[in-house]
């Protein structure tokens, strides 16, 4: 393994390594890392006797022949133990840790494979850091992981899969803070921040002015708290007053607009970051370049959350469909291209495999995975709809705003558009 801040490019460390290591260099406040380089992982499955199967996978992506060589890899490496310089160096390094994946082909214009590879936090000894690792690398070809590759933009740097182990650190509070041309929005919630990326509450959310000043605030609703213990999440109901109390102050709010500014003039570029506070100190865990996303994104007024059918715009554009509840992932091959999709959140997994024309969920905010992936693929979307799955009924039409935030029940025939 190398210091966090040794690390070279993506093709060495990986799209969330990488986004960090220039962090580091910059003086930022990242918890001490390394970084399992991804030749570690091609040297590794070439021992294994894998290469070939590695090479029918990507060569089969698009005719969708990957299923069984796949799993063939994940297998294997799974089952094996870590090659012996890994598992040294692995055992060298001591404490409460992070082990997350950094793919080479993640953090890219157009591809941030947003919540389709693995992490684990609170990682207690050597035994369960080198699960972790060989865990993290098997993901490069889980099935949602390839299906994403498989319509992903082309890229010049192969995919690979190197590994992020750092300190772990145990937040009070902690969130997302995304940096554009005109304001700084903030998303916040008790506990780790896996709550808002999975989509599972409604952040608090905060937007400051490109000089810095809060323009507005608006309370979410934290129904949950993330944990995490022996590289596993743990969750914790919240009840009471504490799901819509303010989770951080205007100065702690603005101590993160500070650092995030900071991350993007490290990349000169508008940036999304994941932070954290332990105690009163504030740590930053992730930076990413936005890019393309981040253009559609800086339309997106912060919109505070009111009354009857409103959210926060999680994804720009507007449609009018029908609507479509769904409560589990498989439920989304009966969607119809026009039917616009209502349900309590959005996975990861049900962002990866959406078929509809909108998505509207109750939980949720405009930084999670799923709002990441509706960007990506210009699909609209409003998020914290409280109740949506109630207030709605299937095969109500709507039209659905998520510049605004907006979701409208409209006659059950839509007026004639003009010619």
């Amino acid at each position: 393994m190398i210091p966090l801040h040794e690390g070279a490019g993506l093709a060495e460390v990986g799209g969330k390594a990488h986004g960090l290591t220039l962090m580091v260099r910059a003086g930022l406040p990242i918890p001490e890392g390394w970084v399992l380089p991804a030749a570690m992982l091609e040297q590794h499955v070439a021992a294994l006797s894998l290469s070939d199967l590695a090479r029918q996978v990507q060569e089969e992506l698009k005719s969708g022949d990957w299923v069984g060589p796949a799993r063939q890899i994940r297998s294997a490496i799974l089952r094996e133990d870590l090659p012996a310089q890994v598992a040294r160096e692995v055992s060298a390094v001591s404490g409460r840790l992070a082990v997350r994946s950094s793919a080479t082909c993640e953090s890219l214009p157009g591809a941030s494979f947003a919540g389709q590879f693995q992490s684990f936090l609170d990682v207690e000894d050597a035994e369960q850091a080198s699960a972790a690792i060989r865990s993290c690398w098997a993901s490069l070809w889980s099935v949602p992981a390839l299906r994403y590759r498989a319509t992903a933009p082309p890229s010049s740097i192969p995919p690979g899969m190197a590994v992020l182990v750092q300190r772990f650190v145990a937040a009070s509070i902690s969130g997302t803070a995304t940096v554009q041309e005109e304001r700084v929005d903030v998303e916040a919630t008790w506990g780790l921040g896996s709550s808002v990326m999975s989509g599972l509450v409604v952040p608090d959310r905060y937007s400051f002015d490109a000089a810095g000043q809060l323009v507005t605030h608006a309370a979410g609703f934290k129904n949950v708290r993330a944990g995490a213990a022996g590289g596993n999440l743990t969750w914790r109901r919240i009840r009471g007053d504490e799901r819509a109390q303010a989770t951080l102050t205007e100065a702690e709010a603005r101590e993160v607009v500070q650092v995030a500014l900071r991350a993007a003039a490290v990349t000169g570029q508008p940036v999304e970051i994941e932070w954290l506070f332990e105690g009163d100190r504030i740590w930053l865990v992730q930076a990413r370049r936005t890019d393309g996303e981040a253009r559609l994104a800086a339309r997106i007024p912060f919109v505070p959350r009111r009354s009857g059918l409103h959210g926060i715009p999680a994804a720009p554009g507007q449609v009018v469909g029908r609507v479509r509840i769904v409560k589990r992932a498989e439920d989304l091959e009966e969607v119809e291209a026009d039917e616009i999709v209502v349900t309590h959140y959005a996975s990861a997994s049900i962002a990866n495999a959406f078929r509809g024309a909108g998505l509207i969920t109750e939980m949720g905010g405009s930084s999670g995975h799923g709002a990441t992936l509706a960007r990506e693929r210009q699909l609209p979307m409003v998020a914290g709809v409280l109740r949506a799955t109630r207030d709605l009924k299937d095969g109500q039409l709507v039209r659905l705003d998520g510049l605004n935030g907006a979701v409208e029940v409209l006659p059950q025939e839509p007026p004639e558009q003009a010619s």
